[in-house]
């Protein structure tokens, strides 16, 4: 029963986190969620613990891992770009799309580095 209840406090702190990011208030929350406000309280108590921690990992150098994935990442959307591009079976129109994301992909490398 515990891992239940763990589970599902879980879950309603990942549906306030999202709604929190989309900018709802505490009071918002709370009427969305149908929860107490002290519950919503405790939750986003919770997740700012969760926040801090996430800094100060990000401090103590796993920024580095991130920026390395981001990074690869791009690279991995500038392959496929490239290659949807080349693909003599997609519309024209979708190339300038294509070519679009290209461009955004060497600027957020540029911006990375």
């Amino acid at each position: 029963m515990g891992r239940a209840l763990a589970s599902a406090a879980n879950e309603r702190r990942v549906k306030v986190w999202l709604l929190m990011l989309k900018g709802h208030s505490r009071q918002a929350i709370t009427k969305e969620l149908n929860v107490s406000d002290t519950t919503i309280y405790n939750d986003l108590k919770f997740l700012t613990k969760k926040s801090k921690k996430y800094i100060y990992d990000m401090a103590k150098g796993t920024h580095v891992l991130m920026y390395q994935r981001a990074i690869e990442g791009i690279g991995l959307v500038l392959s496929e770009s490239w290659r949807k591009f080349n693909d003599p079976q997609v519309l024209e129109k979708q190339k300038v799309s294509y070519l679009r994301l290209v461009k955004e992909c060497n600027v957020e490398m540029m911006q990375l580095t």
